[in-house]
């Protein structure tokens, strides 16, 4: 496969010239100097025992231009844990995992939509951290043993806590706001709180095989039976999906944890419709059907045409349904001899894991006790999750050596799908927090 002269990560894009989103990012690269102020963002926390965590967030395009700001916030801080607390000298000896240092962190991701998007999730995002900042390692541990509704009580707490803020704010949130994905990582497991189409990922990897296939876009995973050679065909023109070039990595297992909500699934309809809220699609194709996702209006008004089901801020459409109350999954982490089985809340997800091997005929699962696993924590914004299926993500992040590498890698694929598919005019606001958990 190798790499294209401009790209540092591999490129999951064949069927093009030596990599046809390089000429686009190029274009980018020279537009870097007219960013906005704060427009990207990078972070990372080594806590030991417990995660390396690196997030990265990128501003996008939009006509050919930075948009006017990144509308993403993220969330990544050592916070208390039913281990306890830390009771270092330092926030550096804390975040180093000294003696008596945190055993727990919490990773959020809060994408902001309509003219105060950005603000809506800094707002949540500020609240948020500072609910988790006073939590005390006693109440970790009572939240602990009341086990899946004590997890959903901490996680809901914080989302109160944000809907006060926005409220207390005194600003106009009524046609902006933001989703949001709040994960809390103990040594032993990962409780997930969100409202909307933020995602978070858990992928369970054997490092000593490998990942060698074609990654296609439609969320498929990889597969053993294709080449990457550069005869390979081009996709159609206008197809939407292109053959991804053979990659050389883990056997993977990616495990849900969220659901995207979204205004068409049965039970987020149900309640909508029943407070009076219209959920249809706007848009229509050129023989007149209807295309393009649905969207939640009020009764006699294409307004505001959201097109999500829950969310913080979004008064107007909370009117009619849309609420930013989570849904919760709390998944015990697993020995390395299965795969984790997460448990949830109201219509939390099944669960069932995708799985990708590099060999045999059927789906593979995680390897046996003998073998090195790694295991992969993945939270994004939908910036990644639009052209990235949950099994590719996976994949390309646990072929990263560190888990900085990981979410750079994440955020160059999302870009070069962005690139390509809209020639380089468009691309939505990309934030990836990847953590590589201690096992």
């Amino acid at each position: 496969m190798g790499l294209c002269s401009h790209c540092r990560y591999p490129c999951y894009l064949s069927g093009m010239p030596a990599c046809e989103a390089s000429h686009y990012l190029q274009l980018w690269d020279s537009d870097a100097p007219l960013k906005p102020r704060g427009f990207d963002a990078a972070t990372s926390l080594r806590l030991r025992g417990v995660a390396d965590i690196a997030a990265v967030s990128t501003g996008g395009r939009a006509n050919g231009r930075w948009k006017p700001d990144n509308q993403d916030s993220f969330l990544v801080q050592p916070t208390a844990s039913k281990h306890g607390a830390s009771s270092s000298s330092s926030d550096e000896e804390a975040a180093a995992g000294g003696a008596g240092g945190p055993a727990a962190a919490a990773i959020g991701v809060f994408d902001g939509h309509g003219r105060l998007g950005g603000q809506a999730a800094a707002i949540v995002r500020q609240a948020m951290a500072e609910r988790l900042a006073a939590l005390s390692s006693e109440q970790a541990a009572e939240a602990a043993e009341r086990g899946l509704a004590g997890a959903a009580s901490l996680l809901d707490g914080c989302f109160t806590a944000a809907d006060a803020a926005l409220a207390e704010s005194g600003k106009d949130f009524s046609k902006s706001g933001c989703t949001a994905v709040l994960a809390l990582l103990d040594r032993d497991s990962v409780s997930v709180a969100w409202a909307g189409d933020s995602r978070a990922v858990l992928g369970v990897c054997d490092t000593t095989g490998s990942l060698l296939g074609s990654l296609s876009m439609d969320g498929e995973c990889p597969s053993s039976g294709s080449s990457s050679s550069s005869s390979s065909p081009a996709a159609s023109s206008g197809s939407g999906s292109y053959d991804a070039p053979m990659l050389a990595g883990p056997v993977c297992a990616a495990v849900p944890l969220t659901e995207d909500h979204k205004p068409d699934k049965p039970g987020e309809k149900q309640r909508i419709t029943a407070a009076g809220g219209r959920v249809t699609r706007l848009a229509t194709d050129r023989y007149g059907n209807p295309a393009g996702p649905f969207r939640v209006f009020v009764p006699n008004a294409w307004s505001p045409g959201l097109a999500l089901s829950r969310a913080f801020g979004d008064t107007l459409a909370s009117t009619v349904g849309v609420t930013s109350k989570p849904e919760v999954t709390v998944l015990p982490l697993p020995s390395p001899a299965a795969p984790p089985a997460p448990t949830g809340i109201s219509n939390a997800p099944a669960g069932a894991a995708s799985y990708c091997s590099s060999g045999g005929s059927g789906p593979a699962g995680p390897a046996g006790p003998a073998a090195r696993e790694r295991q992969v924590l993945i939270v994004a914004s939908d910036g990644l999750w639009e052209w990235v299926s949950n099994a590719q993500a996976v994949g390309i992040a646990s072929s990263a050596a560190t888990a900085e590498d990981a979410a750079h890698a994440l955020v160059e694929a999302a870009h070069k799908q962005w690139a390509v598919r809209y020639r380089g005019r468009n691309c939505d606001d990309v934030t990836v927090v990847v953590a590589f958990l201690d096992r």
